[in-house]
């Protein structure tokens, strides 16, 4: 909490989606959004880690209290594993029913990164990998696309990895999965405008590949 302060509010009456949200990356993630006055849809992937995001939004309604300032924004949690197909339209049932069916920042964090041993995977394994790093991702950019709740200047963020350029025998999938999310990158920048600002790249050893 002493580490963590108010920035300027230049995401007021934002919403922000991060999925994975309650640990880690996303949850880091999404304390800098809010910091900034974004909401946040927090997702995870079981109702036991809801109370980890919403302690993100006491400790973030703390913050504002001490400084004396209004705070406009939410952070919601849902539970809504990337591993089933209903993954989707969970997110977007919640975007209606807590921020009036907007999003304007999605960041795609949440991905199976499990180890599998070349030679020693099983069709359960694969199938899961690619449903996490790939076609759930494709499932909730088309959901909320086919729902119209992108605004003009939304971005979309898919967290990849070192992997995509560092692969790993014992990490197959993974290093698969995070390239093709990269690649996703670059289609959906072109399908929504393809202009070179739509697309913007990080790479450390867990860190993003992006896409306005």
């Amino acid at each position: 909490m002493a580490l963590l302060q108010l920035r300027e509010q230049d995401l007021t009456g934002k919403v922000g989606i991060i999925t994975g949200g309650s640990r880690g990356i996303g949850r880091a993630i999404a304390m800098n959004l809010a910091l900034r006055g974004c909401s946040i849809l927090g997702t995870c992937s079981s109702t036991e880690n809801l109370g980890l995001i919403d302690s993100m939004n006491e400790e973030i309604e703390a913050l504002f209290k001490a400084a004396n300032h209004s705070r406009d924004s939410k952070i919601v949690g849902i539970s809504a594993n990337i591993l089933l197909p209903t993954c989707a339209q969970t997110i977007a049932e919640a975007l209606v029913q807590h921020f009036s069916g907007r999003v304007d920042i999605f960041v795609n964090n949440a991905a199976d990164s499990r180890t599998g041993d070349l030679g020693e995977l099983t069709v359960e394994e694969i199938q899961q990998s690619l449903i996490s790093n790939i076609q759930t991702p494709v499932l909730i950019v088309d959901e909320l696309v086919k729902r119209k709740m992108f605004q003009l200047e939304s971005r979309i963020i898919y967290i990849s990895s070192v992997r995509s350029r560092q692969p790993w025998s014992m990490q197959l999938m993974y290093a698969a999965g995070k390239s093709a999310g990269e690649s996703l990158c670059r289609t959906w920048s072109q399908a929504f405008g393809g202009k070179e600002d739509k697309v913007s790249s990080f790479s450390c050893s867990d860190l993003p590949s992006t896409t306005k």
